[in-house]
């Protein structure tokens, strides 16, 4: 599944990392990078711990396996710059998924 094939030698690479989220639309050694995933799954697969905020992650994990697959990846936009915003209007958007409601705050 596509969820399998993303989550391959990721666990122990990779943060949830609250200042990088912070500072992930500033990264710019990424702007000048045509694949940001590229680059970060060849990090971690060298060994070397990589940072995500929760929206990279999440787009990370669609690029790794859409790649894997030889599908065309579902964001036209560097994986450090999907907001949670740009994440739910694509994926709602696309065939491929099937919407079942959102998580309301209480």
């Amino acid at each position: 599944s596509l969820a399998e094939e993303c989550s391959k030698g990721v666990i122990n690479k990779a943060d949830y990392d609250l200042l990088s989220a912070l500072f992930s639309f500033g990264r710019f050694d990424d702007l000048v990078r045509s694949d940001i995933t590229k680059s970060m799954k060849e990090k971690m697969e060298k060994g070397e711990h990589v940072k995500f905020f929760c929206s990279e992650f999440v787009t990370y994990c669609y690029n790794v396996a859409c790649d894997a697959k030889k599908k065309p990846r579902f964001f036209n936009l560097p994986q450090n710059m999907i907001t949670p915003s740009i994440l739910y209007e694509q994926l709602k958007g696309s065939s491929e998924f099937t919407h079942v409601g959102i998580l309301a705050p209480r």
